[in-house]
């Protein structure tokens, strides 16, 4: 199968399985995400902390052949990404969940279109055709995610204080439940 053919779309935007050269775009939208949902939520030198290459390196290691996470992004056909979703089994145990859904961003200029959501069924439906039995997603407790999280469902799991590059941040944690029977 072409990883690069289209599973969902809306309107100009498609959605396919990330490949491993699909990294330097996927870290450019990450990097720049990080900065428009963190900047003011996060003490400044913690957003503008993280180097270019950090993000490179994340998603050349994610995107590998070998590695357990499983990617999607939208794009504009032959255009640039717009968003991404990447889930995988849980990084840090959370009650019973098994699944993660590790990362979901946006370009701020493409919200609310539909992208998010369909990056999230993408992820949720991955898990579940793996045969994981819930999935786990984890936000800040001031990002805007929170409010899309619960809008889908999203049962709260956890409302705690987490340590993060050397300071405590609020954190919530939310759950589905997934039936590898209708993904």
């Amino acid at each position: 199968m072409d990883h690069r053919e289209p599973t969902r779309m809306s309107g100009l935007a498609r959605l396919r399985r990330a490949i491993p050269a699909d990294a330097a775009g996927i870290a450019a939208v990450h990097q720049r995400c990080w900065y428009e949902t963190y900047t003011g939520i996060l003490r400044r030198d913690l957003v503008l902390g993280r180097e270019p290459h950090e993000f490179t390196c994340l998603w050349t290691e994610a995107l590998a052949p070998l590695s357990t996470w499983r990617s999607h992004v939208v794009e504009i056909p032959h255009g640039p990404i717009l968003g991404f979703a990447t889930a995988g089994p849980i990084r840090e145990p959370e009650g019973d969940a098994d699944g993660e859904l590790i990362a979901l961003y946006v370009l701020r200029r493409h919200q609310r279109e539909g992208l998010g959501r369909i990056l999230f069924e993408a992820a949720r439906d991955t898990l579940a055709t793996a045969g994981y039995r819930s999935m786990v997603a984890r936000a800040l407790g001031l990002n805007p995610a929170c409010g899309f999280y619960e809008h889908l469902g999203g049962r709260v799991l956890a409302d705690a204080e987490r340590p993060f590059r050397g300071v405590l941040v609020h954190e919530m944690s939310y759950v589905w439940t997934l039936d590898a029977a209708t993904p």
